[in-house]
């Protein structure tokens, strides 16, 4: 990048001619070198004479003009005798070289003042500690590459290693380099004389700091800011270290140096950042099975940071067209569904009945071994914060299923409660979700297809019914079978060790093929559960549901002992009979398409605006009454069954009526099945 086309180049060291050579080369003129040095080396002052580049020997800068970017400098004889001005739209200052030396100090090791280099190079080294090439102060290419072999060779025989031949780069085109720099003073007379050029620092600056008192090196640092700039001093300390040499007339080895702190260079955010950016800011993560759902063609989305199949599209499939089909399968075939993401926490100990019962809004006790219950779990404000199955699975033993997403929360909730409130109860929980994979099984032909796979367990509804669990081999595979369902169709659940899901999935596939088996995604699932009216917490509710709104209000009040939550659902508030409640809706129109978020009005001739009355929770076209269906949170619903509402959409208007939430066999045939 060429940053101008006329340069000027101020320097007080051999190597800066190099710089005007490069320049040279590559077409930008070079309108002069101005050197404080008195004398020059011949073949350099040679070369500038060959290439037509006007010397100034034993001069500096007397100033810069130019608005918006330098125009022209002024040179003046180290004397003050003014030697005329250069236009330029560039300028190069070089003061010499300087080893990074911040990591030697950072281990403690310590400085000295280089005076021919005018730097500070490194003097006591801590043990085992090496300084190698130009970091030492070397400024010669192969002086600094002899140098780093014979420290290698040194570092082997160190640790008893007989080096092998250490190959040293020949170079092959000569650099001018220097470790002599002349002294440069500021004079005094000029205050304007800037010391740290990335902040602004000039001498007026580094004057009153010594006036004020502040001689120390640390103290003129902060007061005059000098170093603190996008460099941290890497181009200003020396320069500030022999104007404080100056002006207090102390030696260079007296004033000494700042301290120098990690990281001894700025770093940018990006960096810090690092690869946290795109993928890698919240790294992927997949299911068990996720390679055979590749395989399968599925459509992934993001939930909760896994990525989940939505659907399975075959060739030229359209995704509506792709979802439908798979509801059909679970509806009159088999469908299998990867929920292996779902909270499995395992609560063990002498009292984890007692701490369930406390926890849940329904009773726990009563649970027998080998059986499961649908129970809700509320904050202390009683509201509805997760759901989920739990199986007892001996006296002392129950595994508690969470939704996906509130796993982590759940077990902190448990372990604070444990740590925190109930320190007397003898319980240990522990997160088992990702060593187990959960594949739910569901439709009419699902008790065939894992009988098809083989098993030693009895699936018939007399041994294993509705809410039961049983564990056994399927497939060769150790496995627990639970029936549980979240489509309403007969469905087994079934928990088999992470590392085999792939194995499993892949041969259920091929096992159920006659029988029909459909893999199904989210999309469908969330159809299939509208159709029965199943509660989807943070869909159906929100931060002021609790167990009434949701048609579990005997259920809670029946519970006389005590849980998280109980004495909340008996505030005033909570006993309003106008509370927003989870009613199941249908439009007039059955062609209508109804969305989430719609406000619903009481009453068909309400206009808007009016106070909405409450809105539709969830939505969707069943494929299986060949209709939308809504669930809605509606004031006072459940004494609005049968009412005609008006829903409001944005800029659409159409009426809805009130009607039970479960639309499909509500007599639960095909559950039990």
């Amino acid at each position: 990048v060429a940053a101008g086309s006329k340069a000027v180049i101020a320097c007080n060291n051999d190597s800066a001619y190099q710089t005007a050579l490069d320049l040279n080369a590559h077409g930008i003129a070079v309108m002069a070198v101005v050197d404080n040095r008195a004398e020059v080396p011949g073949h350099l002052t040679a070369q500038m004479q060959q290439l037509g580049i006007p010397l100034y020997a034993g001069c500096r800068l007397r100033n810069t003009s130019g608005s918006r970017r330098i125009r022209r400098v002024s040179i003046e004889s180290l004397q003050g005798i003014s030697r005329g001005s250069v236009a330029c739209d560039l300028l190069g200052v070089s003061g010499g070289w300087a080893p990074r030396v911040h990591l030697l100090c950072h281990a403690r090791g310590t400085l000295r003042f280089h005076h021919a280099s005018q730097s500070f190079v490194p003097d006591r080294l801590p043990a085992g500690f090496n300084v190698v090439g130009s970091a030492a102060g070397i400024a010669d290419l192969d002086e600094a590459l002899a140098n780093a072999a014979n420290s290698t060779r040194e570092l082997c025989a160190g640790l008893g290693f007989v080096p092998r031949a250490v190959h040293q780069p020949q170079i092959t085109q000569d650099i001018i380099a220097s470790s002599d720099a002349a002294a440069a003073r500021p004079e005094p007379c000029k205050r304007r004389q800037w010391t740290d050029l990335a902040h602004d620092v000039t001498l007026a600056d580094a004057e009153l700091a010594v006036q004020e008192g502040y001689e120390s090196v640390e103290h003129f640092k902060r007061y005059t800011t000098t170093g603190m700039a996008v460099d941290q001093g890497k181009t200003g300390n020396i320069n500030a270290f022999l104007v404080l040499s100056a002006l207090t007339g102390k030696s260079i080895e007296e004033i000494g140096t700042t301290t120098f702190r990690p990281p001894y260079m700025p770093v940018t955010l990006g960096a810090i950042a690092g690869r946290s950016q795109g993928d890698f800011y919240a790294p992927r993560r997949f299911l068990p099975a996720h390679r055979t759902h590749a395989r399968l063609q599925a459509h992934f989305a993001d939930y909760g940071g896994l990525q989940r199949p939505e659907y399975y599209p075959q060739e030229g499939e359209a995704p509506r067209a792709a979802i439908h089909r798979e509801i059909h399968a679970v509806r009159n075939q088999v469908g299998v569904f990867d929920n292996s993401p779902i909270g499995k926490i395992e609560v063990r100990g002498p009292h984890a009945a007692e701490f369930l019962h406390r926890i849940y809004c329904n009773n726990v006790h009563s649970l027998a071994v080998g059986r499961v219950r649908y129970g809700l779990m509320l904050n202390e404000n009683g509201v509805i914060m997760d759901d989920g199955v739990f199986i007892r699975l001996a006296a002392d033993h129950f595994l508690v299923n969470t939704t996906s997403a509130g796993v982590s929360r759940i077990m902190g909730l448990f372990e604070e409660w444990l740590q925190c409130e109930w320190t007397d109860l003898q319980v240990l929980v522990d997160d088992v979700t990702s060593q187990w994979a959960n594949f739910t099984f569901a439709g009419p032909h699902s008790r065939s297809l894992l009988q098809a796979l083989g098993t030693d367990m009895d699936l018939e509804p007399g041994a294993l019914p509705h809410m039961a669990a049983t564990t056994g081999l399927l497939a060769g595979l150790e496995a627990r079978i639970v029936r549980v369902s979240f489509s309403g169709e007969t469905s087994f659940e079934v928990n088999i060790a992470a590392n085999q899901a792939s194995h499993f999935l892949a041969r259920a596939l091929r096992s159920g093929q006659e029988l029909g088996l459909t893999p199904y995604g989210i999309e469908a699932l969330m159809i299939l559960r509208l159709e029965k009216g199943y509660l989807h917490v943070g869909s159906d509710t929100d931060g002021a549901t609790t167990p009434d709104d949701v048609g579990w209000g005997q259920v809670a009040r029946n519970k006389t002992a005590d849980y998280v939550g109980k004495r909340s659902l008996f505030r005033p508030a909570n006993l309003d009979p106008e509370r927003k409640q989870l009613v199941g809706l249908l439009a007039a129109d059955p062609a209508q398409v109804m969305r989430p978020g719609a406000h619903l009005l009481l009453g068909k001739n309400r206009q808007a605006p009016a106070l909405t009355d409450g809105w539709i929770t969830s939505a969707g076209f069943s494929p299986t009454m060949n209709r939308c269906l809504a669930l809605g949170m509606l004031r006072g619903g459940r004494e609005h069954a049968g009412a005609v509402l008006s829903v409001i959409d944005q800029e659409q208007r159409y009426e809805v009526r009130v009607v039970s939430a479960t639309f499909l066999d509500p007599v639960n045939a095909r559950l039990k099945a």
